[in-house]
């Protein structure tokens, strides 16, 4: 915490004030383990002419090859603070976070024989800030008044879709 250390002035009224924050890069590996390879499948699916049964193959996945893991790396930052002997306490936290590779199964005509292809559609934007305040109005005794704010903002923003820039309007 912030108010622990020495190089920090501790003015009366701050009683506590921790600082964080975070960078980092996590991926999404919601595709299966060879999904980027198609998939073919054999089994006895025809009769010839004299009667007996024909060893036949077939896809059933097309291939994706250029099918990459979904990314996201952000950033967060964030205070706590306690003002008053606790009168008064919250938090304060921005963050923002990019979306790279973003993974979808798109929908195709059914008339290629298959009904999704899985592929990396586009980049997102995310970023808010979240509040929270709480205070204690009354104390006395058993009585015990509180009141808590909590403000929340998060915009998300797509900005690219199927290898096209969003414009702003």
């Amino acid at each position: 915490m912030l108010t622990d250390e020495s190089f920090f002035p501790k003015p009366d009224w701050l009683y506590r004030i921790k600082l964080r924050a975070s960078y980092g890069s996590t991926g999404n590996r919601t595709i299966g383990r060879y999904q980027t390879l198609a998939k073919v499948t054999g089994d006895m699916r025809y009769i010839s002419a004299s009667g007996s049964p024909l060893y036949a193959q077939y896809i059933t996945a097309m291939a994706s090859p250029d099918l990459k893991w979904e990314t996201s790396t952000g950033i967060d930052v964030g205070i706590d603070f306690i003002l008053f002997e606790g009168r008064i306490s919250g938090s304060v936290d921005y963050y923002n976070k990019n979306t790279t590779d973003l993974l979808y199964n798109v929908d195709i005509p059914g008339i290629t024989g298959f009904e999704t292809f899985p592929d990396n559609l586009g980049e997102i934007h995310n970023q808010g800030l979240e509040i929270e305040l709480s205070t204690v109005n009354l104390q006395m005794g058993d009585l015990r008044w509180e009141t808590n704010f909590t403000y929340s903002r998060n915009r998300n923003e797509i900005v690219t879709l199927l290898g096209f820039y969003i414009a702003d309007d």
